[in-house]
């Protein structure tokens, strides 16, 4: 918009990854990742906590990927909330291709940041099987329009959508297998 308005002419580019890097073993696990670096008020890991919280009676177990906060009195009140919950592993910040492991073997991903570009964690999520659920993020309205997660109003939507998920088999079954024949096609380069 704003190159229009100067009047030049532009054109998207989509973002795109190597799809061959993303084998899928057959058994998932039942976990339930989130990776991102931590910002005050934006990507919101805190939330992913309380919906940790909210599904201990559940099979599902909660992994954070990323780096803490910057602020030492932050990162420290954050792992120590993290390890109060008996359901999910804080892991800090590790390596790309590592963090791609993690996308192989979980069954969901779950974005709880309130504004952002393009994540490319989607296309990592979508190329792994994982249907994603996000609170906020729909670049180009994939989740609201596609068959490839869920849109979540708030955390209760986001919950009351993951229980359904984990539950019905089938449902999981084509939501995974339609998000990794999209990004295949949309994303990848290979």
């Amino acid at each position: 918009k704003f190159f229009s308005k100067l009047g030049i002419n532009t054109k998207e580019i989509p973002n795109v990854v190597n799809s061959d890097k993303f084998i899928v073993p057959n058994n998932k696990k039942n976990i339930v990742l989130w990776v991102g670096n931590f910002h005050y008020g934006v990507r919101r890991p805190e939330l992913f906590l309380d919906l940790a919280n909210r599904m201990k009676d559940t099979d599902l177990i909660f992994v954070m990927i990323g780096k803490n906060y910057e602020d030492r009195k932050a990162a420290l009140k954050f792992k120590q909330a993290a390890k109060k919950v008996k359901n999910l592993f804080y892991l800090g910040q590790i390596e790309r291709e590592k963090t791609n492991s993690f996308f192989a073997i979980s069954k969901f991903f779950v974005n709880t940041s309130i504004f952002e570009g393009f994540p490319n964690t989607f296309i990592q999520a979508w190329l792994s099987h994982c249907p994603v659920l996000s609170l906020k993020i729909d670049y180009a309205n994939y989740l609201s329009r596609g068959n490839f997660g869920f849109l979540c109003d708030d955390l209760d939507s986001m919950e009351n959508n993951l229980r359904i998920l984990n539950k019905d088999k089938r449902l999981y079954a084509d939501i995974s297998k339609s998000a990794r024949s999209h990004a295949s096609k949309q994303f990848s380069i290979s």
